[in-house]
């Protein structure tokens, strides 16, 4: 019973931080992106030419905030990148 505790305790905290906020990656090229880099350096650092998703978010007060977001796979990790007026101001990792 004990054994079974724990590996149901393991399987839903490996679920629980699956997804999380980060603050920089490594691109495919070596190249670090970080928040704050406009789109252009994204795309120069990526080397990618796809078309980001445009989506609406909402800020913490709760207004609308219209985003451009690209979906990156790197390895084992699947990254999207939020940008805002031309510039990174949030990322996302998961696994993939």
């Amino acid at each position: 019973m004990k054994k079974l505790i724990f590996a149901f305790t393991c399987l839903i905290s490996s679920s629980v931080f699956a997804i999380g906020d980060t603050d920089s990656f490594r691109s495919t090229s070596g190249l670090i992106v970080r928040i704050g880099d406009t789109k252009a350096e994204l795309v120069e650092k990526m080397q990618t030419r796809q078309r980001p998703v445009n989506e609406t978010i909402y800020d913490h007060r709760g207004f609308p905030m219209n985003v451009e977001v690209y979906t990156f796979n790197i390895e084992t990790m699947i990254y999207k990148v939020y940008l805002f007026r031309g510039k990174i101001f949030k990322m996302t990792s998961d696994y993939s």
